[in-house]
């Protein structure tokens, strides 16, 4: 096998990401995260976005050097991101990512937690979570799938309610432990519109789980949030 192959393979399991999900990052199909790591040679501007998620250099990615693994860290204060959809309870509808053409950027201090790990941002809209976040809120995430961890006590998180009909709605919540139960809540100034969900389990929730016939997905944990005064 092939030094690409077997760092592309090393890199991929060391981020905790599936064939699939790494794919999805690098805008291509599955089969050719497979073949790479089977020795296959790919084009060039694979190479360099997947040196580019991994923070590594393309030279020692490509095999074509042993000399230091990673890429030098950048130097910028703040990195720009898109605000590509909202969150908003009670709303249902056929996605939560807007048309790429209503994305707008944002600029963000980094975040040394996860230097690696691609961010995503989006909109707050509603009460659901206004003691912490008013609406015009922006909230910056990190998926789970990305940093190979299960959702835990304490965080907030932003979930996929996905019910009967192939309709979704996006919520932010935070996971609370109380007298041994997990639950998801939402910290409002109209509790009763937005009762908890309990959750089974100890300190830390399953990526999916069902409820009132829905799955709801905790994708993503929310790592900052900026508002406008």
């Amino acid at each position: 096998m092939s030094k690409f192959a077997t760092r592309l393979k090393a890199l991929r399991v060391e981020f905790g990401l599936s064939q699939k999900r790494l794919a999805e990052i690098l805008g291509v199909k599955q089969p050719s995260i497979t073949q790479a790591e089977k020795g296959k040679s790919l084009e060039p501007r694979f190479v360099i976005d997947a040196a580019r998620h991994f923070g590594v250099r393309p030279e020692w990615l490509r095999g074509d050097d042993d000399g230091p693994r990673e890429a030098e860290a950048p130097t910028a204060s703040v990195s720009s991101i898109a605000v590509i959809g909202h969150v908003q309870a009670g709303e249902w509808r056929a996605a939560y990512v807007w048309d790429r053409d209503q994305w707008y950027p944002i600029a963000i201090p980094p975040d040394r937690r996860y230097p690696r790990v691609e961010r995503l941002a989006l909109e707050v809209r509603g009460d659901s979570m206004n003691k912490l976040y008013p609406p015009g809120s922006i909230l910056v995430a990190v998926r789970y799938a990305d940093i190979g961890k299960r959702p835990a006590a304490g965080e907030r998180v932003i979930c996929l309610r996905h019910n009967v009909t192939d309709q979704v709605e996006a919520t932010v919540k935070e996971l609370e432990l109380e007298k041994g139960v997990l639950s998801l809540v939402a910290r409002t100034t109209n509790p009763r519109r937005y009762p908890p969900i309990r959750i089974d389990g100890g300190k830390t929730a399953p990526l999916t789980l069902q409820e009132s016939g829905d799955e709801i997905e905790i994708f993503a944990r929310v790592t900052g949030a900026y508002c406008i005064e």
